[in-house]
């Protein structure tokens, strides 16, 4: 009894260490938080958080959200006036550095609302001789287009240093700027548009600075980026370095831009490509690409991709090939947030890389978490149409990986981390996915503190893999939650979850598993999900399919699903269930052509006994392990499924064979309106519904399949 009880505090301290809240009071996890990882809650007051201040000092601002124009009162930089008068157009109309009718004079003459036109300019580049162009104007700078107009900086200053109330830049790209600290190519104390510009090959920082913001771009003002380019950026420090291709500390907008190349380099990196300091205003990205940005830290690196203090959301964006890289601890190759992440319509995220390369033997934050999508103190949405078709639009989380080499690894498409983290997938598809780790590994597709909700959603082809080689747990290959899983009008196939060395204590659930209250399954297929553990594993390998909650008061209950062709390695290929004190519901459910030595199709859960009496009733159950009991009404005969495939709606499932004694043969509890297909696949075609996900009917919209399979039935 005590080696069990061992376990299971073990058990709980590999997921609960960010979980203090639940267990030790709010205070504790708090005070535990802050004391244990750099950026703190998202509550944190700026004493313990000084970047956003100290960017504003150091373009002579507060940290506030920028006032009225009428209200600042600026420093201006050396040589540059603002006067009184009526604003203008000022054309600009030679391609020089300096001098009467040069940019640099424009601006040194313009007042609040002047417009600076530089679009006689064709084939034009400016490299700055003398120093940053400055202003401290509210001004709009209107150029004739990326490729006519550049300004260089020419490596030995920033390109523009603006403390107007605003600034407007269109058609023009600025490059070669050089930053001792913040802003790159472009430093800016107001609020700031760029529009149809391209900001490149900047720098912030070097690599004896202590600090560096914004590669490209620093602003504490409000930012909107507008069908621009920010790419091959850098911002490199010895402490901290924070948006390699641009900072913003209030409100930050990207629409139909492209965030590509730009790097960090530091002991702690937060945002390779975008970095928000506002702890009140959230990040948008509407159709915007953001590739290739690198995030490289020593100790901590955040957001390959994007980082910031508050929330995010992203439409019809495309995220790819970002890294987060870090010795010690690092998250969301790409999107890492302290709040709310919302990833809408076709947006995909993919091929995004987390690696925590050492880890760390102390009491700090180890590991790596989130491949995709990070959020420490919020939830994740990804949230497609509710409806498929041609038309129809649906997020894509694959190909993203999460690395950590001696800690905790976890989420490799999508994490929460600490608190009441939920994750939320409607009508869409988490796929390919991977995690590995030297310790403990959890949700190769998804990983949840709180609850895991999918609904109507795909989870296929990610994998969990552990090379730990003492006392380690690992789970969850498509799907993973401390506390709840609620999945509906799903299909969960072709996960895997391996423990290759014997001193992993558990390996378990290949397609889902909740390690503490509830788990429910409804109108859903599990299909082709394995989990493996070598010889000399304590207790082997468990829940192919699905593994339900394990503690006292817990719930699980599954309907009108399938549970097939699922293997696991030790015991309860199908389904594995918690002994009598959690309550286990089964009913008009198939749960067959599943894998294991023992309870092939549904088995008890380690731990804590063998003896379960199942609930439910009109099940389908070929095998299941010796102290189950089932409802009497449960038939044992093959049901004669057919392949996974596309049967119809957004999801594929499994047919059955005319002949399956499932057919009519099933109960609606809900009741359901549809099957697992949704509209228009009714729940109820014949004298009674069949069990399982899928109804049997009539459909007209396929090209039917009988001629191309072997006949099943005589």
């Amino acid at each position: 009894m005590r080696r069990l009880t061992e376990l299971m505090e073990n058990w709980m301290s590999i997921h609960r260490l960010q979980y203090r809240c639940a267990l030790k009071g709010l205070a504790a996890c708090v005070l535990a938080m802050l004391g244990t990882t750099d950026l703190g809650s998202p509550a944190y007051a700026q004493a313990f958080e000084p970047e956003a201040s100290r960017l504003a000092r150091a373009i002579h601002l507060k940290a506030r959200p920028a006032p009225a124009a009428s209200s600042l009162r600026f420093r201006a930089p050396g040589g540059v006036t603002t006067g009184k008068r009526t604003a203008t157009t000022i054309a600009v109309s030679i391609c020089a550095e300096s001098g009467p009718g040069s940019l640099r004079d424009a601006l040194a003459s313009a007042v609040d609302g002047d417009t600076i036109d530089l679009t006689d300019l064709r084939s034009c580049t400016i490299t700055l001789e003398s120093g940053a162009l400055t202003t401290s104007a509210a001004v709009t700078i209107e150029g004739p287009g990326e490729t006519d107009l550049v300004i260089d900086g020419a490596s030995s200053d920033r390109v523009l240093y603006s403390l107007g109330a605003s600034l407007a830049i269109a058609g023009t790209t600025l490059t070669n700027g050089y930053a001792q600290e913040f802003g790159g190519c472009l430093a800016a104390s107001g609020n700031v548009t760029l529009d149809h510009v391209t900001i490149t090959h900047c720098r912030a920082g070097s690599a004896s600075a202590q600090a560096a913001y914004g590669g490209g771009v620093a602003v504490t003002g409000d930012l909107a980026v507008e069908s621009s380019t920010i790419t091959g950026n850098t911002a490199e420090a010895t402490d901290k370095a924070l948006g390699g291709g641009l900072v913003s500390q209030q409100a930050l907008s990207l629409v139909d831009s492209v965030i590509s190349d730009n790097y960090l380099s530091a002991a702690r990196v937060y945002g390779g490509g975008v970095e928000s300091l506002s702890i009140d205003l959230p990040i948008f990205l509407g159709h915007c690409v953001l590739e290739r940005n690198a995030a490289y830290g020593i100790d901590q690196s955040y957001g390959g991709g994007v980082h910031g203090r508050n929330a995010a959301r992203l439409e019809s964006t495309r995220l790819s090939h970002n890294i987060a890289n870090a010795k010690t601890v690092a998250g969301g190759g790409g999107v890492a947030m302290d709040l709310d992440v919302t990833v809408e319509y076709d947006s995909v995220v993919s091929n995004n890389i987390v690696v925590a390369s050492v880890g760390a033997t102390d009491s700090r934050p180890y590991g790596a978490y989130g491949g995709g999508l990070l959020t420490r103190f919020g939830s994740v949405y990804v949230t497609g149409d509710p409806a498929f078709g041609s038309d129809s639009r649906h997020p894509l989380i694959a190909g993203n990986e999460v690395t950590s080499n001696n800690g905790y690894a976890s989420g490799g498409g999508v994490a929460t981390r600490y608190i009441y983290g939920d994750v939320s997938v409607a009508f869409a598809t988490i796929s390919a996915n991977a995690i590995a780790s030297n310790a403990n590994a959890f949700g190769g597709g998804v990983q949840a503190i709180h609850d895991l909700l999918l609904h109507a959603s795909t989870v296929s082809g990610n994998t969990v893999r552990t090379d730990c080689a003492s006392r380690c747990f690992a789970g969850g290959g498509g799907g993973y939650s401390l506390e709840n899983i609620d999945a509906s009008y799903s299909t969960v196939s072709d996960n895997h979850v391996s423990a290759y060395q014997p001193g992993v204590v558990l390996a378990s659930s290949g397609g889902l598993g909740a390690a503490f209250y509830t788990l429910s399954l409804v109108e859903s297929t599990v299909s082709g999900n394995t989990v493996s553990a070598p010889d000399g594993s304590v207790y082997g390998a468990y829940g192919g399919g699905v593994m339900g909650p394990l503690y006292s008061d817990s719930v699980l209950v599954i309907r009108n699903s399938t549970i097939a062709f699922n293997v696991a390695g030790t015991q309860a290929g199908g389904l594995s269930v918690a002994p009598n004190d959690v309550s286990s519901e089964v009913t008009s459910t198939i749960v067959s052509n599943n894998e294991a030595p023992l309870g092939a199709d549904i088995d008890a859960s380690p731990f804590l006994g063998s003896s379960v009496v199942v609930a439910g009733d009109h099940d389908l159950i070929v095998a299941h392990g010796a102290g189950i009991t089932v409802p009497d009404d449960t038939i044992a005969s093959d049901p004669l499924l057919l392949p996974l495939s596309g049967n119809g709606g957004g999801t594929r499932t499994h047919g059955i064979a005319d002949c399956s004694p499932a057919v009519d043969a099933g109960s609606n509890p809900g009741p359901f309106d549809f099957d697992q297909r949704l509209a228009p696949y009714v729940r109820v075609s014949g004298a009674a519904p069949d069990i399982g996900a899928l109804e049997l009917q009539a459909d007209p919209d396929l090209i039917f399949r009988s001629s191309f399979e072997l006949p099943l039935c005589p």
